[in-house]
């Protein structure tokens, strides 16, 4: 039976060889600056279009895209349904830079530029098939994707299915846009407020 020690020697030779295969193979290569750019620019591009209002709602949905992209993408890894060839850091996940970078991105643009749910489910299905269709097969033609046990149909289903539900459930925060137009819209539930009354004063001329 292994020891304690024997397992501890075992994991820091592995984190070292880990270090030494993504500097070798990974580190300052042209798919690792495609990987820079895939996380920093989408960014910068949203800072320069985001509508600063809806801020905390855009971001909110964008996070809630990014924990549950990442946590499928977990899933279908220990699966072994595909392979990413290339890193940005040696101990991230393999999609970081699209799970944070791109992909909440492209929703949360979605998402502010079709409020009403027709067309924002039209550009939904336009971009994820984009997605799927272009940019997954341009990214394993360079080498930095693998399809083991995969089909790009199952990520456009996946892609549709997230941005609509994840739209559903923002919608229900209170405080969302969706919310505060219900409540407009039913002026009864609104509480009618006294009108303010000004406080009589006596004017001091009268007891002169």
């Amino acid at each position: 039976m292994p020891t304690n020690e024997q397992i501890y020697e075992l994991r820091t030779r592995l984190t070292q060889m880990i270090i030494e295969n993504w500097r070798g193979e990974n580190f300052l290569t042209w798919q690792w600056w495609l990987l820079l750019a895939i996380l920093v620019i989408p960014w910068v591009i949203w800072w320069a279009v985001v509508d600063k209002r809806r801020t905390y709602q855009l971001l909110t949905f964008g996070f809630m895209v990014s924990i549950v992209t990442s946590l499928i993408d977990v899933v279908g890894l220990e699966l072994g349904l595909y392979l990413y060839q290339v890193k940005l850091v040696p101990f991230a996940p393999r999609l970081l830079p699209y799970v944070l970078g791109m992909l909440p991105v492209i929703y949360m643009l979605l998402y502010q530029r079709f409020p009403r749910w027709r067309p924002f489910t039209v550009a939904l299905l336009a971009a994820s098939a984009a997605l799927a269709f272009i940019f997954q097969p341009i990214m394993k033609a360079i080498g930095m994707y693998e399809l083991i046990r995969w089909s790009y149909v199952y990520s456009f289903l996946i892609y549709v299915s997230v941005g609509l539900v994840l739209k559903w459930v923002t919608e229900k925060f209170p405080g969302s846009e969706a919310a505060i137009e219900k409540i407009e819209e039913r002026p009864f539930l609104h509480i009618q407020q006294p009108a303010a009354t000004k406080p009589l004063i006596k004017d001091e001329d009268d007891h002169e």
